[in-house]
């Protein structure tokens, strides 16, 4: 015995007629969701006003003398990382002044909020909005040896696979 569905797309046409409209009707709702999702409330404020730090990343790869980035109050995820930067060296996460001043070798340029910590050297080059640049004078160390040495609180505690 044959199924039913195959007889009655050969008799009807049917098939041919969901294969080709179901298909569009699939992308047709997607861009209508996606063009929702990306005027809603919440991508509204990235799109138009949480674009500070983008723009101090892109300045930033304009600089000629990068040779290495702290962010102090910045989350990385805010800046466009190496892809809007462009520059040879690490980006570092110093939490405390302490951290900040014991890898300042590691850094010539500072992306923070406000003032940047004093006595360290930098001083202020550019701001965009709330989000400004600072520079010290010189290069950096030559070998990164650690750019983000932090462990995720949420990775605390787990051991790898295997004992080792």
């Amino acid at each position: 015995m044959t199924p039913v569905a195959p007889r009655l797309e050969a008799t009807t046409g049917f098939g041919r007629f969901a294969g080709r409209y179901c298909g569009a009707a699939a992308v047709f709702f997607w861009a209508v969701f996606s063009a929702a999702e990306a005027g809603s409330w919440g991508y509204a404020l990235r799109w138009l006003h949480a674009n500070d730090e983008l723009e101090a990343s892109l300045a930033i790869s304009r600089m000629p003398s990068v040779c290495g980035v702290a962010l102090w109050g910045v989350a990385v995820y805010d800046t466009g990382g190496y892809a809007y930067m462009h520059f040879r060296g690490g980006i570092y996460l110093p939490k405390t002044v302490d951290a900040l001043a014991k890898d300042t070798a590691k850094f010539n340029t500072l992306l923070y909020y406000g003032t940047p910590p004093e006595g360290l050297g930098y001083t202020k080059t550019r701001c965009f909005g709330s989000t400004c640049i600072a520079q010290r004078p010189g290069s950096c160390e030559a070998e990164i040896t650690n750019p983000t040495p932090e462990i995720p609180p949420m990775l605390h505690g787990i051991e790898p696979e295997g004992g080792g």
